[in-house]
């Protein structure tokens, strides 16, 4: 299910393996695209939020959630992409994740790679 993820085994009982399945999908179907970047970003972020001891749970679910959205549009050709309808979620992610010590780090790295995909 998780096989492009480095989560703890303890982790990954307590949050949506839905959202976890459809990133796992999207990072593959991104890597075998050709945007291996763009994967990558979505793998770190993505492993990140998940192992974060400071992140509630539930809150873990909605940011995974979002991001599989994302993940999961990203894999559509550029034309027919639904740009305006990812910036709210991208917001949304960058309001629960400010100042979260590295998971803060990684998506000050992460997100110009990921909004560009919506540009």
């Amino acid at each position: 299910m998780n096989n492009n993820f480095n989560i703890d085994r303890s982790t990954i009982g307590v949050l949506n393996t839905g959202s976890i399945a459809n990133l796992n999908s999207s990072v593959t179907a991104l890597n075998q695209g050709g945007n291996a970047p763009l994967a990558a970003a979505f793998k770190s972020l993505t492993e990140a939020v998940a192992n974060e001891a400071t992140i509630a749970p539930v809150d873990k679910d909605k940011i995974l959630e979002m991001m599989s959205v994302l993940a999961a549009e990203s894999t559509v050709p550029a034309e027919k992409r639904k740009k305006f309808a990812m910036l709210p979620l991208l917001k949304e992610i960058a309001t629960f994740i400010a100042g979260i010590g590295t998971v803060g780090k990684i998506w000050d790295t992460c997100r110009p790679i990921i909004e560009s995909v919506f540009q």
